[in-house]
């Protein structure tokens, strides 16, 4: 075998290791692999074309990756509070600080109109109830005690002459609380709000106190109350008119129901005409800074505006041996709130 070397394959190989050298920066050629390949300094490239080279392409898909990495995770930080940008899903969604909106634009965000939506849908009185006003409410459908036992003394003082009593009973529809006047002449039974549950229409930011309860009476003719009654004083039904306590609410005496309001001088309206013997009846008392008004079964039946509480009050029930009549008052539940 012979050793010897045949100088005619140089220009080969001088051709192979030309291919093996770098193409031109951003080459357009595509003759050999070094073309498709490309350069290190080769310019980045995000639009697929017939003359670019891979290295190209792979920076110009490190590129992209550098990009959207980037503009993904501003997108991913909460926009602004209030901020009015209308760009991205970010701006959209908005930031949980933003000011509640409850009118319709081109420039707030969900979260706005979700807090404006939350206080809009909730009402005056809902708002009392969840602790968003700034005195007591009360909501008593007397479910938080025993059958038959009186009612709750954490809310109610119980007033109860010889045999009168308080009883709770919620095994019949509708439920309810019975105060039963007593035998003896001038029994009182009475239960009225403790002296942490009071209200006043003329403090702490208030414009109105409402209270609402839904009662009945098996007699007329005999003497019974309900409504807002003097804060200092104890309350029974006979006294509920005598004009010297301030008072916004209903008085039945011998067939006669009242409508009364007091700063210390009685202001009244009959509204016999809407009661009956042992029927059911919807009463509410809004007490304001600028009158009383008296509801039945939903309708105004009565307006004071010259007289009207101008002390704290708090709330009762409350029945009297008068006429010779014992005289059952039932009440379903009672609410007072202020707004």
């Amino acid at each position: 075998m012979s050793n010897s070397f045949n100088i005619s394959v140089l220009p080969d190989i001088a051709v192979l290791q030309a291919l093996h050298d770098v193409p031109a920066t951003d080459s357009t050629d595509d003759v050999h692999i070094r073309d498709v390949i490309g350069k290190k300094d080769d310019t980045g490239d995000t639009t697929p074309g017939i003359n670019k080279s891979s290295m190209a392409y792979l920076k110009g898909i490190m590129e992209m990756i550098v990009f959207y990495t980037g503009n993904v995770t501003t997108l991913h930080t909460v926009a602004v509070a209030d901020d009015t940008a209308n760009a991205h899903m970010s701006d959209v969604a908005g930031n949980k600080t933003d000011a509640l909106k409850t009118s319709i634009d081109g420039i707030s965000s969900l979260m706005a109109y979700g807090k404006g939506a939350i206080d809009r849908a909730l009402s005056d009185k809902e708002k009392a109830f969840i602790g968003r006003a700034g005195q007591h409410v009360l909501n008593e459908y007397f479910q938080n005690v025993d059958e038959a036992a009186v009612p709750d003394v954490s809310i109610w003082n119980v007033t109860e002459d010889n045999d009168a009593d308080v009883v709770i009973n919620y095994n019949v529809v509708p439920s309810y609380c019975r105060l039963h006047g007593g035998t003896g002449a001038t029994d009182d039974c009475v239960i009225f709000t403790n002296t942490n549950l009071y209200w006043d229409a003329n403090k702490y930011g208030v414009t109105t106190i409402h209270w609402k309860s839904r009662i009945k009476a098996s007699d007329l003719t005999g003497e019974w109350a309900i409504g807002l009654h003097n804060e200092s004083m104890i309350p029974t039904a006979s006294l509920y008119d005598n004009g010297v306590n301030n008072v916004a609410g209903f008085k039945c005496n011998n067939d006669v129901v009242l409508a009364c309001s007091s700063d210390g001088v009685l202001e009244s309206n009959d509204v016999t005409a809407y009661f009956s013997d042992n029927a059911w009846v919807d009463l509410e008392v809004r007490w304001t800074k600028a009158n009383v008004i008296f509801l039945i079964d939903d309708t105004i039946r009565a307006t004071h505006v010259t007289r009207r509480p101008q002390k704290a009050l708090q709330y009762i029930l409350a029945t009297k041996n008068t006429n010779g009549i014992t005289t059952d008052l039932y009440s379903e539940y009672n609410e007072v709130w202020p707004e």
